[in-house]
C-alpha cells in the first residue's frame, strides 16, 4: 500500500504538468510531502526556490518560472500563499506556460481554490483533506516502523486523545518515545505516562529550557532534584537528544529564510521561550551544535558503557548551555 505521503509525492514527480496545486486544510500532510519529495530528490541535482507573492512582485515570479534551470537541474518552484497571487496571474498563466522548461514545476499552495483556475486546462490539482483517526494511526505506523518501532493500542489511543487536533505536536511527541525507548522496540502505555503526559516531563523539559536560556547554574540545581526523585539519566539524554535535532533543524530552516509560524509548527509557544530559542541558534555556529550532538551521542555510550553519571552529564550540560550563569 502506498502512504498517505509517498502517493502524492510520486504525483508531483509523475505529474506532465508544471503547474501543482495543493488544496486543503491538512498543512502537515503538505508539509510532509514536501520533505519528502526533497528526500526522494537529493539535493545534487535540484534546486528549490521559495516565493512569496506579499514580498515578490508578479513580473519577478513569472521570471523565475519562466527561466531555464542550471546546466541538467531540476527546478521546484514553491509559492506557499498562493491564494495571494493577484487575479492577473491566473488569467496571464496560458500565455507563458508555453515558456516553462519541462525540468520546472511550479508547486502552488492553496487554502481555497481561486475561480480563476476553473477553465486552466494545464495544472494539477493534489487535495489535501483534513486526516481522520484512521489515516493519521497509519502515518504514526510507518512513521515507528522506519525506526522499528511499534506502539501498544493503549499507548496510541493516550497520545490521540492528547495530540489530536495539533499533528505537529504529535510528531514531536513521537520523536521524543523513540528517543526514550533506545534499542526497544515496543512503545509502552507506561513510556507514553513517562514521557509525553502531565507529570516528570514537565520538570525535565523544565532542565532543557533552562540550557537552551544559558542558565546552566539553574539546569544543574533542577537536574540534581530530578536525580534524587529517581529520574532517569536515560531520559534526560533521549530528551536532550531529540531537543537539540530540533534546534539544527530550526538553524538551518530559518537560516534559509526567516519563518516565525516555523515555532508553532515545532510547538515552541510563548515569546520568551522563541527569543530563547532564537538567541540559542545565534550563539552557536553550525559545527558548535553538530559537537554537542555528537558529545550527546558519546554521552549516551559512556554512560551505557558503566561510567559514573557524575561528572559525566553536568559537564555535557555545561557544555550545551555555554556562556551563562
Amino acid at each position: 500500500m502506498v502512504s498517505l505521503i509517498e502517493g502524492r509525492a510520486q504525483r508531483i514527480l509523475k505529474s506532465s504538468s508544471p503547474f501543482i496545486l495543493f488544496t486543503g486544510e491538512n498543512t502537515f500532510c503538505k508539509e510532509k510531502v514536501l520533505q519528502r519529495l526533497k528526500e526522494k530528490l537529493g539535493g545534487n541535482q535540484n534546486i528549490w526556490i521559495n516565493l512569496d507573492p506579499q514580498e515578490t512582485p508578479l513580473e519577478e515570479i513569472i521570471s523565475h518560472i519562466t527561466s531555464l534551470p542550471l546546466f541538467s537541474q531540476n527546478k521546484f518552484i514553491l509559492i506557499r500563499r498562493g491564494n495571494r497571487l493577484p487575479n492577473s496571474f491566473w488569467k496571464r498563466l496560458p500565455e507563458f506556460k508555453e515558456r516553462i522548461h519541462l525540468s520546472t514545476k511550479i508547486i502552488i499552495w492553496l487554502e481555497k481554490i481561486p475561480t480563476e483556475t476553473k477553465n486552466l486546462t494545464d495544472t494539477e490539482s493534489i487535495d489535501f483533506p483534513k486526516w481522520k483517526k484512521g489515516s493519521v494511526e497509519l502515518w504514526v505506523k510507518e512513521k515507528l516502523e522506519e525506526s522499528g518501532k511499534i506502539i501498544e493500542k493503549e499507548a496510541w489511543e493516550v497520545l490521540w486523545k492528547k495530540n489530536e487536533n495539533n499533528l505537529f505536536a504529535l510528531e514531536n511527541e513521537l520523536e521524543k518515545l523513540i528517543n526514550f525507548t533506545g534499542n526497544r522496540p515496543n512503545i509502552t502505555l507506561k513510556d507514553v505516562e513517562e514521557v509525553s503526559c502531565e507529570g516528570k516531563e514537565i520538570s525535565i523539559f523544565n532542565v532543557v529550557d533552562l540550557l537552551i536560556e544559558g542558565k546552566k547554574g539553574d539546569a544543574l540545581k533542577e537536574w540534581e532534584k530530578l536525580r534524587q526523585a529517581g529520574i532517569s539519566v536515560q531520559l534526560l539524554i533521549g530528551v536532550l537528544n531529540w531537543e537539540v535535532k530540533r534546534l539544527l533543524l530550526l538553524k538551518d530552516e530559518l537560516e534559509k529564510k526567516w519563518r516565525p509560524e516555523l515555532f508553532q509548527e515545532m510547538k515552541i509557544w510563548g515569546k520568551e521561550k522563541q527569543i530563547s530559542y532564537w538567541k540559542a541558534i545565534k550563539n552557536k555556529n553550525w559545527d558548535e551544535w553538530i559537537k554537542i550532538y555528537r558529545e550527546l551521542l558519546r554521552t549516551d555510550l559512556k554512560l551505557k558503557s558503566g561510567y559514573p553519571v557524575s561528572p559525566t552529564v553536568e559537564i555535557l550540560l555545561y557544555r550545551i548551555a555555554g556562556k551563562g550563569g
